[in-house]
Order: structure tokens, then C-alpha cells, then sequence
């Protein structure tokens, strides 16, 4: 009952009144019955945290609207600024659940923040550069050749690079020059 005197109390907040609210009544067009849970075959969509992430994706959207509040999902393409897209956010509930996820790779090999677009870098000596420091290649080349098909043709070698201060960025070098305007290296996002 806490949860939806919040969601009702942050909507209400919203909305222009022109007295005191005095009462609420609660109406439901189309009730939704969910199966009684027994143990969970993924406890990470489950218990406490769980259920504190959908109160809190409730209380967001009823104080900022649903349009407000997004979620990103994984798009099968392997450029990254078309790997994702944002939709809206609907968390499983109750007996509903999604699908696990396939294993996840030993490492970690796409940065979690990407760039709207690529910036480019300034190079010294064929070596690109940050902040007005020198990026010391990591790992790499990740060769990225995909997008005939449809018009958006990359063909990038990417790699991870780190700034002295330890940061790390992705970063790439176009192998067709014409494909980015220009040749050098550009920085496509920053790793956690």
C-alpha cells in the first residue's frame, strides 16, 4: 500500500487541483492476475532490490511521465551507435520475466558510455592524441566491416586505449577514409 500512496502522491503533484484532495478511489479497467512464485530460478529479478527498482521506475514515471523515463535494449547490429536503441521502460513483473541473457563474455569489450558521434583526435607522429596527452594503445584492432547493405557502410579498426591517468576510451581509425570524411583517429566512447 506504501508503493502506490507514493506513485499516487508524486502523480497528484503533478497535476493542478483546484481544492484539497479529500479521498481517492481506485479503479481498475482490466485486473491482471500473476501466478504464485516459488523459488526463483534467476534470484537477481527478484526480492528486495527488485522490487525497490520498480518502485522506484514507478515513482520517476508517475512524477516525470512515462514518456520521461527510458531504458536501452540491444539491437542485433554491430555498429556501435546502432547496437542500441531506447525504449521504454517496462520492467518484468510477477510471473512475468525475461529471457536470460546469453553468457556474458569473460571481458568487458564495449565501453558503457558512447559518444553521440565519433569526435575526432588530434595525432602526433601517427599516434592519437587526449586531453592534450598521448593515448597509449591496449588492445586492438577490432575490425568493424559491416553496413553494405543498407547504406551505412563502416569499416573501422577499434581499439582500447588509455590516458596516463588511467582512464580508458575506445577508439577507432577508419580503414576506408572516405567512409569518415577524413583519415585519423576519433574516440567513440569511454569505458566505466
Amino acid at each position: 500500500m506504501n508503493h502506490w500512496q507514493a506513485v499516487l502522491r508524486e502523480r497528484l503533484a503533478r497535476e493542478p487541483l483546484e481544492a484539497p484532495v479529500l479521498g481517492v478511489a481506485l479503479h481498475c479497467a482490466e485486473p491482471v492476475f500473476t501466478a504464485a512464485s516459488s523459488g526463483e530460478l534467476f534470484p537477481e529479478l527478484s526480492g528486495p532490490d527488485h522490487q525497490g527498482l520498480l518502485c522506484l521506475i514507478d515513482r520517476l514515471q508517475a512524477r516525470l511521465g512515462t514518456a520521461a523515463v527510458h531504458g536501452l535494449s540491444g539491437v542485433a547490429d554491430h555498429r556501435p551507435e546502432r547496437a542500441t536503441q531506447v525504449r521504454p521502460v517496462q520492467w518484468p513483473r510477477g510471473a512475468e520475466r525475461a529471457a536470460p541473457a546469453a553468457e556474458l563474455p569473460p571481458r568487458i569489450t564495449r565501453p558503457a558510455w558512447l559518444l553521440p558521434e565519433p569526435q575526432a583526435l588530434p595525432e602526433r607522429q601517427g599516434r592519437p592524441w587526449l586531453q592534450g596527452q598521448p593515448l597509449r594503445l591496449l588492445e586492438g584492432p577490432e575490425r568493424i566491416e559491416t553496413g553494405w547493405w543498407d547504406g551505412g557502410l563502416t569499416a573501422r579498426d577499434y581499439f582500447i586505449a588509455g590516458l596516463p591517468s588511467g582512464h580508458l576510451c575506445w577508439i577507432f581509425k577508419p580503414r576506408l577514409p572516405a567512409a569518415a570524411g577524413a583519415g585519423g583517429w576519433f574516440l567513440q566512447g569511454w569505458f566505466g
